[in-house]
């Protein structure tokens, strides 16, 4: 019999009298009727009382976390869920619920720890891989994440997120040539994409070299025309060029982009400069 049905049926013998319930077990039984009956006010209103009789219950903590999500009160949720997952850190349909709510609610870490008790508990690692390596990105522990996109690109190299993947968590760990030969790669395998390029654009100029970052800009645009970000990239490069004929390109790049109706950067500042410095240059 599951943990559940065993509260349901204590519900039914401790409800079967009829009255308003004062004791913990009357408040725990008519808060946990009211949650599965769908009165989910009623429920947090029960639980809440059970709770100030004895705030460490288990199921008390389990069902009110589980009322608060289903009225989207959420950071009541996690706080309960939260609770009942420090004093009872093994349990799984605690760790179950509180992962959902942590991922809704950005709670990164606790999400991470919510699955490191499901995986001890039974589930597979596997399961969890990809995003496991997504939350280590956000809570910056980049070398673990590292570690876990080398093995998902290990596993799946016919996949070309795999080398996006890796390279930008190489680049993270200062390994950002291992992430340019990454997008060698991936170009070779699945064609000029223009976000391998575009990472590699990212990648060359972390690096220093202005000329291969200049190339691989010049590839984007030519892939396509409408590349604002790639355009805005390589004008700013160019302007800094001491060739005058790389400046004055800098200079209808930026006057290409500022003509963009609505969403065009505002570039008044640059281009007044470069006008200023191309005059001066006659």
């Amino acid at each position: 019999m599951t943990r559940f049905l065993s509260i349901l049926l204590l519900t039914i013998l401790v409800l079967g009298c009829g009255g308003e319930p004062e004791t913990f077990d009357e408040l725990q039984a008519a808060g946990t009727k009211a949650f599965v009956t769908g009165e989910y006010p009623t429920a947090r209103r029960y639980l809440g009382r059970a709770l100030d009789i004895k705030s460490s219950d288990r199921d008390v903590l389990y069902f009110m976390g589980l009322a608060c999500r289903r009225e989207y009160y959420m950071d009541s949720a996690f706080y309960y869920l939260k609770r009942a997952g420090l004093l009872f850190p093994y349990d799984r349909e605690v760790n179950i619920a509180l992962y959902e709510v942590a991922l809704e609610l950005k709670e990164w870490q606790s999400a991470l720890e919510a699955i490191r008790i499901l995986v001890e508990t039974g589930d597979s690692p596997e399961q969890y891989a990809e995003r496991a390596a997504d939350l280590n990105i956000k809570t910056e522990n980049f070398f673990v994440a590292y570690l876990q996109y080398s093995k998902l690109y290990e596993q799946d190299r016919e996949n070309p997120v795999r080398y996006l993947q890796l390279a930008n968590v190489a680049a993270r760990v200062d390994s950002v040539r291992q992430a340019i030969a990454l997008m060698d790669t991936a170009m070779v395998k699945f064609g000029e994409r223009i976000e391998f390029l575009q990472n590699q654009a990212i990648f060359y100029t972390a690096v220093g070299d202005r000329s291969m970052a200049e190339k691989r800009l010049r590839q984007i645009i030519a892939l396509d025309s409408t590349q604002s970000v790639a355009k805005l990239t390589l004008a700013n490069i160019l302007s800094f060029s001491k060739s005058r004929e790389e400046r004055e390109e800098a200079l209808e790049l930026f006057r290409e982009l500022q003509a963009i109706p609505g969403s065009g950067p505002k570039l008044d500042s640059a281009i007044q400069a470069l006008e200023a410095d191309l005059g001066s240059s006659n």
